[in-house]
Order: C-alpha cells, then sequence, then structure tokens
C-alpha cells in the first residue's frame, strides 16, 4: 500500500482518458442483512409449475446469494412509489430515451451480490392445485429451496458521488446521499422483502452493523491504490477503521457533518439533517393483528408439519396457507350476500348470477389473479399481504398412519407411515390490505369476523382462529386503532360492510 498521500504523481496511476484523475469520490457502505422470515431466490431452472424451485447460488462458494440486480430493482421500485421519480433515477440510473442518449446517466448507487455467510438451507413442500377443480393435481408435488429465518448476509454497496466537499457539486451529491439513506431506512424497519410470495410473508430482512468509508479518489492516492487493488471478496475489510452503527443514518450523518466542515458557507446542503424516513405510498391502509391459534388445539386433532421437521424448532405457518384461506373465506361471504337475493328454495336467478359475479370480481382485484385461473381476463397483482412465523407453542408428535383404499374403504394390506405432526400452536398474524376501497373494507370486516369466530372456510387440520384482534385504519392525513369490540361498534365500520352489499347487488335486473 502506498505511503504517499495527495500525491499528482501516485493519482496518475488511476488516471482515465485523458490523464485526469477519477472525477468521482466513492462512499463504500457495509451492513449485515439478517433474514427474519423464510426467502427464496430462486435461479431460472424452474420451467413449469411443478419443477422444483432452488436458490440463486454463488458459482464459486455455493453459497445461498442474493444478485446485486434483485437488490437494484426491490429498492427502486420501493422508493419509486415514495419519492420523486428524477431523484430515484438519479440513484439506479436512466436508460437512454433515444440513440443520442439524451437523458442517460448511470447508476450512482452500485450493489455487489450478497452472499450468505452459511450454505445450509431447508426445504418445503408444495402442492400443484389444478384451477378448475380447485383440487391437488395428481402427483403435483413439487419442493421449495428456502433461506432460514436468521440467516445473514454480507452487504457491500459502493456509491459514486460527485465530490461532496466541492460547493459546486455539494448539491448533487447531498440528493444522492439522502436517496440513499432513504433506501437504507426502508431496510432497517424491515419494509423491504426478496424474493418469491413476499405477499405470503416470506422475504422478510432487516439489517444492522452498517459501516461507511468515504474514500476520496479524487485527492487521495491511498484510498485510490485500496480501491483499485482490492480484491472483490475482500472490498468489505475496507471499512474495518470505521465505527460500526446499527443504522445507515447514523453513520451518514457522521460524514454530513464532515462534509459541512469543507464548505461552510451557509447554503450548503450538508448543513441540514437527514430526511426522515419516506412515508409509505399514499392510499387508504387496513392492518389487522392478532394471535392466530389453530383450533385443534381444543379439538384434540393435529396439525401436520409439511413444512419442516427439524428437532428443536417449531413448525412455520405457511403464510401462503394463510392467505389462501382468506381468500377461501372471502369468496364464500360474497356468495352469501349473492344468494341475500333468493327467496327460499327459489332457483338461481339472473340477479343473483349477476351479483355472484360482481363478488368474485371483488375478491379477485383485492387478492390478485394468475393466468392459471379459470376465470383469469388479465393479471393483476394482490394488494393483501400477511406475515409468516412458527407456531410458538405447538407440541411434536409423531403417529402411525394407514393408508385407505378409496374403492373399499378398507386399509391397504402391508402398507404404514409414520406422520411428524405438532398438536396446536399459535403465532401473531399481521394482514395489511393498501389502497382498499369502502366495499373491500368491508369484505375485509367479515372475513376477520369469520376467521374469529373460528367459522373460516377450512376443515380439518387447516383450521385457524384469530384472538385479541386489532384493526388499525391508515386514511389520509388520520390513523385509527380499534379493538375488535370497538370495530363492531363503529358506524364507520357498519357503512363499509353496507358499502360491500350495495357493490356487490349493484346494477341487478
Amino acid at each position: 500500500m502506498s505511503t504517499l498521500r495527495d500525491s499528482e504523481s501516485e493519482l496518475r496511476r488511476f488516471a482515465g482518458v485523458g490523464g485526469l484523475a477519477p472525477a468521482y469520490d466513492l462512499l463504500l457502505l457495509t451492513a449485515t442483512l439478517t433474514t427474519t422470515a423464510d426467502t427464496t431466490i430462486a435461479d431460472s431452472s424452474a420451467q413449469d409449475a411443478l419443477s422444483d424451485i432452488v436458490v440463486h447460488r454463488d458459482p464459486h462458494t455455493g453459497a445461498p446469494m442474493i444478485p446485486a440486480t434483485a437488490q437494484s430493482g426491490v429498492l427502486r421500485h420501493a422508493l419509486a412509489a415514495r419519492l420523486d421519480r428524477a431523484r430515484v433515477g438519479r440513484v439506479f440510473g436512466v436508460a437512454p430515451i433515444d440513440e443520442s442518449g439524451i437523458g442517460y446517466h448511470p447508476a450512482a448507487l452500485c450493489p455487489h451480490d450478497m452472499l450468505a455467510r452459511t450454505t445450509s438451507t431447508r426445504r418445503r413442500t408444495g402442492n400443484a392445485v389444478d384451477p378448475a377443480t380447485r383440487t391437488v393435481r395428481p402427483g403435483g408435488v413439487f419442493t421449495v429451496e428456502t433461506v432460514p429465518a436468521g440467516t445473514e448476509f454480507d452487504l457491500v454497496w459502493q456509491v459514486w458521488l460527485p465530490r461532496p466537499d466541492d460547493p459546486a457539486t455539494a448539491t448533487a451529491a447531498a440528493t444522492i446521499v439522502d436517496t440513499v439513506a432513504a433506501a437504507g431506512a426502508l431496510l432497517d424497519a424491515g419494509h423491504i422483502r426478496f424474493g418469491q410470495r413476499t405477499r405470503a410473508g416470506r422475504g422478510a430482512v432487516t439489517t444492522k452493523d452498517w459501516q461507511v468509508r468515504w474514500l476520496a479518489l479524487t485527492n487521495d492516492a491511498t484510498d485510490a491504490e485500496a480501491w483499485y487493488s482490492t480484491p472483490y471478496d475482500r472490498i468489505g475489510d475496507l471499512t474495518n477503521d470505521a465505527q460500526a452503527t446499527p443504522r445507515l443514518r447514523t453513520a451518514l450523518t457522521v460524514l454530513r457533518t464532515r462534509w459541512a466542515a469543507c464548505t461552510p458557507d451557509t447554503d450548503s446542503p450538508w448543513c441540514s439533517p437527514l430526511p426522515e424516513a419516506p412515508p409509505p405510498p399514499t392510499g387508504d391502509r387496513v392492518v389487522v393483528t392478532g394471535q392466530l391459534r389453530v383450533a385443534e388445539t381444543v379439538a384434540g386433532s393435529v396439525l401436520a408439519s409439511t413444512v419442516r421437521t427439524v428437532p428443536g424448532e417449531y413448525p412455520v405457518d405457511s403464510g401462503s396457507a394463510v392467505k389462501a384461506l382468506l381468500r377461501a373465506t372471502a369468496s364464500r361471504v360474497v356468495e352469501f350476500v349473492a344468494a341475500s337475493l333468493l327467496a327460499p328454495d327459489a332457483e338461481p336467478s339472473t340477479a343473483y348470477e349477476h351479483a355472484r359475479e360482481r363478488g368474485r370480481a371483488l375478491v379477485r382485484d383485492l387478492f390478485g389473479t394468475h393466468p392459471a385461473d379459470p376465470d383469469f381476463r388479465l393479471a393483476t397483482p394482490s394488494r393483501l399481504s400477511v406475515n409468516e412465523l412458527p407456531l410458538s407453542d405447538a407440541v411434536p408428535v409423531v403417529f402411525d398412519r394407514v393408508p385407505i383404499n378409496p374403492l373399499t374403504r378398507a386399509t391397504i394390506p402391508g402398507r404404514k407411515g409414520v406422520v411428524a405432526a405438532h398438536y396446536g400452536g399459535s403465532r401473531l398474524l399481521r394482514i395489511e390490505a393498501v389502497d382498499v376501497t369502502a366495499a373491500e373494507r368491508g369484505l375485509l370486516m367479515l372475513v376477520v369476523r369469520d376467521l374469529r369466530d373460528g367459522l373460516a372456510a377450512a376443515t380439518g387440520p387447516h383450521r385457524r382462529q384469530l384472538e385479541s384482534v386489532g384493526f388499525c385504519f391508515h386514511t389520509t392525513g388520520s390513523t385509527r386503532e380499534l379493538s375488535w369490540t370497538e370495530t363492531v361498534k363503529d358506524p364507520s365500520v357498519h357503512a363499509d360492510v353496507a358499502a360491500l352489499v350495495t357493490e356487490i347487488t349493484r346494477g341487478t335486473p
């Protein structure tokens, strides 16, 4: 490593076209990213719905990996919903508008592939469902490889900055730093999810131990040599002289103070504090929380653990299974509303068919659509998400199972198996619906009512019951938190349920 500093002769070794020193300084950010839910960043090997899904791995070490492109895409999408489009484009780059390149500039934030510190993963089984019959396809079993909750990844971001200590470029540098800080704040708060089935509770992450180093490549030969001579897999070593902080905001505030001293004029952008984390996208939101219990805890049945049977671990209550339960219950609710148009013992009428179709459309709009759906018209994303957590107090058991011949209803001779199962269990459930209408709030209210009363659309070992229910209604400029008792008495909730009935029956012949 060179011992010369601020030496023109040394800097020429890193000069670019025309013998000029680098025009940008480098901000190097490192942290530890930890998964808080099972996560699958899948590779491209799956060919159809029945293909086993495997995680993306580093070809050299075999460690699970979150590619740099996945990080940029997820962060850009999250920030674009919260910040000005031009500001986000400044950090993540703008593609050329035409061949002349008008409006084009490269990305300032360049993430590196994040590698896990362990190579261990787990597999979860899935069953392909026939969308026409809503039953499992014969032989339609596949596996999904996941990175378990608690896995740590090494996060490395490099940010190319215009000279932050130069008054002429400080404003542009401050815009980039503020936007990167916003991205870090979303990660710190757990608002960013990676991989598949994020709306079903997977892919949640958080960060810690942020370290930031300012490499002044334009005037420091030591920093320039350190950057250009460090191997790719040892870039994080450059931050050993920086003190780790729990949040990126804290680390960047120290640098802003240093840059403010370099640009002492009163209009320096570094004199103002970092902005707070950007607010969530505008629009009405409803958040439902409660303790979700497996109803069989009382009934004495069992919950088969289809996800993993590792000694000392509790089974994961699949977020996708809970979401499917909510959707099935919502479909049943709108069916009941449509059936209210029928007289007792009457045959289905045109009004009933019209109302049922409007109800189904309401469910599709909230829960999303998929090309495999029998009534598919246009693919739309889901606006409802659930979390995914283990059943904290489940009791593991192992019992024998004997298969039954479906024709004779008798046991099959010589066939016997062992099933690992869990009695009961509970976990914290969080349901969030965004950009909801009054009718959708009313629908969600009735779905939660059935789930609370143990009447959700499920039987046998799939039954659930929600206790200690709480609602949080977010509207423009206001937030209301209500208990279940307060919710059922609230006039606005009654109006939402009435709006649901009106929406479904509107325009019936």
